[in-house]
């Protein structure tokens, strides 16, 4: 069945997750509407709840720190009948009665509670979302909800935030428990066929450490087998405060620590515009004149679009201009409740987009990679920084060696 195991690392990352498994779950349908034309076993797993009834949840495998899952319970309405019988109600276990402290539970948001009263929805605000569960449309499968109680969200005292506690963090508990075997492997054992993981991760922080613990453990376990990473960040270089600096010095450790074998057909997996190299991460003005050279653009569309057919074959190794590669469907794009309003649809609500999103690399990121390589350079500990400096020089040269701008200008100038 070709599955797609997902991997999410972090708040920040469960928030593009929760979009990507609401926007899944919306394209089930139910008579007596006609089959959906997605194939929903390669993204979800059928099981059975403790009371017989088939669930079918998502082959997700979600890791956040304690106290940032809100109101999402471990065992959830699906599966409670195994949560019913507490071992402090059973006789026997302990000589007297126990005292129990308990945590003062976080209220559901006004979101959920609609969609547990069958209710219609109400738009959501920023004033209503203060986890990424207070929007979440599905059902988990408790094996896919994994706590880090090591460190608790906001916590000022111990924060995650350094790339290398994240990295110290995953290499005890792999220590400890084996967290493939615990907790990855009972996923993948039940696919027919796996096609490849996505791993959404953030970078700037410590889950830049944690995430790198697990492709360094997946490359030993998996082999060729694909990945597709969703790099997020959140730091604004045009501040340039000290801590949107920091941010970008660890992630320049986790480019130069993740592996560059991100799947060709990273655009089938998602249906946002995932850019690596976006315009936040031009910090440096450049006077330099030469043209942009694209090696290769993925492009995604949803709909019918008018695009005129450019570039060539990218297996064709001996072709002139980029490779252009293009994924089509005529699947509309839902606009669900969950959906941010950050996309004008003009006047009226539109249910469902056209959408056409895409994934270029060109010449212009050696010259984005070198200023995070000076930003690295400055902020590192000595240590470390002559190795990740190199590193960062060495992959921006991988788009620059063998293609020089100045010859493509006195060409065009003869």
């Amino acid at each position: 069945m070709h599955e797609i195991v997902t991997l999410q690392f972090g708040s920040q990352s469960n928030y593009l997750g929760t979009h990507f498994w609401n926007t899944q779950e919306s394209y089930f349908t139910y008579p007596p509407e006609p089959e959906s034309a997605v194939n929903h076993d390669i993204h979800f797993r059928a099981g059975v709840a403790p009371d017989g009834s088939d669930t079918f949840t998502p082959r997700a495998l979600i890791y956040d720190l304690k106290g940032a899952f809100g109101s999402m319970r471990k065992i959830n309405a699906l599966y409670e009948a195994e949560d019913d019988r507490n071992i402090l109600d059973q006789t026997g276990v302990w000589p007297s009665k126990p005292v129990v402290h308990r945590a003062e539970p976080i209220p559901q948001s006004l979101y959920q509670q609609h969609l547990d009263a069958g209710l219609e929805a109400p738009q959501l605000n920023t004033s209503m979302v203060k986890y990424w569960s207070d929007f979440s449309r599905v059902y988990y499968h408790p094996r896919s909800i994994v706590q880090l109680s090591e460190f608790d969200v906001n916590d000022k005292l111990m924060p995650f935030e350094s790339w290398d506690v994240g990295m110290d963090l995953f290499e005890k508990l792999e220590r400890e428990v084996d967290l493939v075997d615990r907790d990855l492997r009972p996923f993948i054992e039940e696919c027919d066929g796996l096609q490849g993981l996505q791993i959404m991760t953030g970078v700037d922080d410590a889950w830049g450490g944690w995430a790198s613990g697990w492709m360094e453990r997946l490359r030993d376990d998996t082999g060729k087998r694909r990945i597709a990473k969703f790099e997020m960040s959140i730091a604004d270089p045009e501040a340039l405060s000290q801590q949107a600096t920091e941010r970008l010095a660890k992630k320049a450790k986790a480019e130069t620590t993740f592996p560059r074998d991100t799947s060709e057909d990273v655009t089938k997996l998602s249906s946002f515009d995932i850019d690596a190299f976006s315009k936040d991460y031009r910090l440096v003005s450049s006077k330099d004149s030469r043209s942009e050279h694209v090696f290769a653009r993925a492009e995604a569309y949803r709909g019918a679009w008018d695009l005129p057919e450019e570039g060539r074959n990218p297996r064709d190794r001996f072709g002139d201009g980029p490779a252009v590669e293009r994924y089509g469907s005529p699947l509309l794009f839902p606009v669900l409740d969950s959906f941010p309003s950050i996309v004008d649809t003009g006047s009226g609500r539109a249910d469902k987009l056209a959408i056409h999103a895409g994934l270029t690399t060109s010449t212009a990121v050696a010259g984005q990679v070198r200023a995070i390589a000076q930003i690295a350079g400055r902020l590192v500990a000595v240590d470390e920084r002559e190795a990740l400096y190199n590193g960062l020089q060495v992959l921006a040269e991988e788009y620059d060696e063998g293609w020089d701008g100045d010859f493509t200008d006195s060409d065009d100038d003869d």
